[in-house]
């Protein structure tokens, strides 16, 4: 087994607040895509979707207030709000991986859906 780093390196608490803002943003994207997903396949407009996306934004003022916070929060709950480097990173790859998962998804089932009407269309011909 390889050993971890010998010294503790931290990121400052400004630094946390960024990766928060950062995996807000990539966690509001990721329920943008998976929301408008379930539209098409539902087989809304992008008209008749837009208004619900607009309501599940958490928008910029709150995700930077809630960013702001996050230090705060982490003593709240006696953490440590210095979080290592690897935690930052892994708070903004998570959400990213998820959003990219959920637009895969979306993009299989909206190809799965047009290949059966495709597939019903052929067998009406």
């Amino acid at each position: 087994m390889v050993a971890g780093p010998a010294t503790r390196v931290a990121i400052p608490p400004e630094l946390l607040s960024k990766v928060i803002c950062e995996s807000l943003t990539l966690g509001e994207n990721g329920i943008a895509y998976a929301l408008e997903g379930q539209g098409k396949l539902a087989g809304l407009t992008s008209e008749e979707i837009a208004p619900q996306l607009q309501r599940a934004r958490l928008g910029e003022s709150r995700k930077q207030l809630v960013a702001d916070l996050a230090p705060y929060i982490a003593q709240e709950w006696g953490l440590d709000v210095e979080v290592s480097p690897t935690v930052a990173v892994c708070l903004i790859l998570l959400p990213w991986a998820g959003g990219a998962t959920m637009a895969y998804l979306t993009l299989a089932g909206l190809a799965k859906e047009k290949a059966a009407r495709e597939k019903a269309k052929e067998r009406r011909l």
